[in-house]
């Protein structure tokens, strides 16, 4: 599989075929949605993982509840304060 290489943009592709194949299948977006956190598209890969867990997907519920919402969060706290606490 192309990750395994850290060909992350081919991981991605190769998602989007499967996706294509079968637009219900929630492992598809899950992965993306992974891949696309590794490419730094943090709005991408949390959208991704919403698709999967209204499709059903639990880890991807799980990484919205706690993943995306985090990440969200810091993304729109000023960095000077970021900085400060990491």
């Amino acid at each position: 599989m192309k990750a395994r290489v850290n060909d992350f943009q081919g991981a991605i592709s190769e998602f989007i075929k499967a996706i294509d194949i079968n637009p219900d299948f929630a492992f598809g977006y899950l992965g993306r949605g992974i891949y696309k956190d590794e490419l730094g598209d943090l709005k991408g890969a949390c959208e991704d993982c919403k698709k999967a867990a209204a499709l059903g997907n639990e880890d991807a519920a799980k990484l919205v509840e706690v993943h995306c919402q985090w990440k969200i969060l810091l993304s729109n706290f000023p960095r000077k304060y970021l900085d400060i606490i990491f």
